[in-house]
């Protein structure tokens, strides 16, 4: 009985440092989360203030010298908040930024491969001249109906229409490339929304429409 008794309080002892030892590890995880979100907001604030001095500049063309105001007085104030989370990073700070470094990477390769896109297709547009040369039946044979083909070229035919021309047996009467803009405007009025265009000769059917859409449009 004696050694049962000196045994139970061994466990208790036991069982209170496990938990103890559980408690600090969750404590040392929610610690670091926390300097992981501080960095992050801080960050975000100073895009957000970046992003809105441009916005006035470009956008809703403010004066220079108010427009210089604002991230003056905003950022400063920020730049100081991140000032002292800086000496945080070392701490569990680091994982935003390995985040935010691994997205920055994917957005540029994905930014860069759609200029390179766009570009590709702006070298190798079909020329009119060589549309003139296949006739109004464009080579093919025309049937009733409206083809609705989708291109981010402004001016021009895309090279991808040479393709439908080569593989499909017919293409429709009219056909209409579609190109979707964004503009650096709040709202396109509706009346200026759609612009519409014809492509070659009269009698080829061809047209071109031009969607724009401002960044508050939905």
């Amino acid at each position: 009985m004696a050694y049962a008794s000196c045994k139970q309080p061994i466990r208790l002892r036991t069982c209170f440092a496990n938990v103890k030892k559980f408690l600090g590890f969750f404590v040392s995880i929610f610690n670091r989360y926390r300097q992981c979100l501080c960095i992050a907001e801080v960050v975000v604030m100073l895009v957000t203030t970046a992003l809105v001095t441009l916005v006035m500049l470009l956008i809703w063309q403010t004066n220079l010298l108010m427009a210089l105001c604002f991230p003056l007085l905003i950022g400063s104030i920020e730049l100081i908040y991140f000032s002292a989370v800086l000496s945080k990073v070392m701490e569990g700070g680091w994982l935003p930024l390995v985040f935010a470094t691994f997205f920055l990477t994917v957005m540029y390769i994905w930014h860069y491969g759609s200029v390179l896109k766009y570009q590709s297709e702006v070298r190798e547009k079909i020329s009119m001249d060589f549309m003139i040369e296949l006739g109004s039946k464009l080579g093919t044979v025309r049937v009733p109906g409206i083809d609705l083909l989708y291109n981010e070229l402004v001016h021009g035919i895309p090279s991808i229409f040479g393709q439908f021309l080569l593989s499909l047996p017919s293409i429709h009467s009219a056909i209409i490339f579609v190109c979707i803009k964004y503009v650096p405007v709040p709202v396109v009025p509706q009346e200026e929304r759609f612009l519409f265009c014809r492509v070659g000769p009269k009698d080829y059917h061809i047209f071109k429409c031009i969607a724009r859409y401002g960044y508050k449009d939905v």
